[in-house]
């Protein structure tokens, strides 16, 4: 299991449209410190910042721990599910016409658990997904770990990487 650091910069989509029918842009809370974790060494049961947490109580159960020595985990077979994702950023494109922010996101497994001093996800993953986040400007940067939760959208093509609809990321 190889661990990352979590700087905590949250975005917060909210659920509403405005009258013209699209979403507004997401709200972003920029947190400068690393969150207080404490000085002792152990594992723990992940637990979500204060604004992530509305969002991981929606998780089905078995959504909330997405593979790795828990067993198999198939972001594939998701569609119009609710989940909540571990990844690495790998590519931000920004459509300010659109008013949309377009992820691609390297799939980390997560088996519920995490490091006392430190945010600890599986090397491993199940691939790729993309991130549909309204809005642009939002700060996240290539390399990055995020945590995504939303819905899966249908995909267009068989072969197309799952889709998320961001309802929130932690970065």
């Amino acid at each position: 299991m190889v661990s990352y650091s979590v700087v905590a910069v949250c975005l917060l989509l909210p659920t509403f449209a405005e009258p013209d029918g699209r979403r507004p842009p997401a709200e972003v809370e920029h947190v400068v410190e690393k969150p207080k974790r404490g000085e002792q060494l152990g594992t723990k049961s992940y637990s979500p910042s204060n604004a992530e947490s509305p969002f991981f109580k929606k998780l089905d159960q078995a959504e909330v721990i997405t593979g790795g020595f828990a067993g198999p985990y198939d972001i594939h077979d998701k569609e119009g599910k609710y989940v909540g994702w571990f990844g690495i950023v790998r590519e931000v494109n920004e459509d300010p016409a659109q008013q949309q922010t377009m992820l691609t996101v390297e799939h980390k497994y997560f088996d519920g658990l995490t490091d006392v001093h430190i945010q600890a996800v599986s090397f491993n993953g199940d691939g790729d997904f993309r991130v549909v986040v309204t809005g642009v400007g939002h700060k996240i940067e290539p390399l990055s770990l995020v945590k995504v939760y939303g819905t899966v959208a249908k995909a267009a093509k068989k072969d197309e990487l799952p889709t998320v609809d961001a309802a929130f990321i932690r970065d």
